[in-house]
């Protein structure tokens, strides 16, 4: 008995899951997943937080920070996009990152 060859896909492909790079991004999408917001600040706070700043700043002036901002096209304010270690983008002549943790962003978070 045959049945002939399987019938056509419907519907785009699915693709794999994703799977987080290290420990840290793992930490974070599983803390989403569960909407623990708490967790998910806890990790952020005690890992690296990684940005983007002017080459051309950081060659002339190294101890300052000159962050690069996007665009929101949505609010149409300034976005200032922040990666974890795992998550950096892959190496760029004329692209640098610094890094500072999460309370750097906010002072005002740690002097409770």
């Amino acid at each position: 008995m045959s049945f002939g060859p399987p019938p056509p896909s419907f519907g785009p492909p699915v693709s794999p899951p994703w799977t987080p790079p290290t420990e840290i991004e793992q930490a974070l999408f599983e803390a989403k997943g569960r909407g623990d917001w708490p967790a998910y600040f806890d990790t952020l706070a005690r890992n690296r937080v990684y940005f983007e700043i002017r080459r051309d700043k950081a060659d002339a002036v190294p101890s300052a920070i000159y962050p690069v901002f996007s665009h929101d096209a949505r609010t149409g304010g300034p976005i200032w996009t922040v990666y974890t270690e795992g998550m950096l983008p892959a190496p760029e002549p004329h692209r640098v990152f610094a890094w500072n943790d999460l309370g750097w962003f906010n002072p005002r978070v740690g002097a409770h």
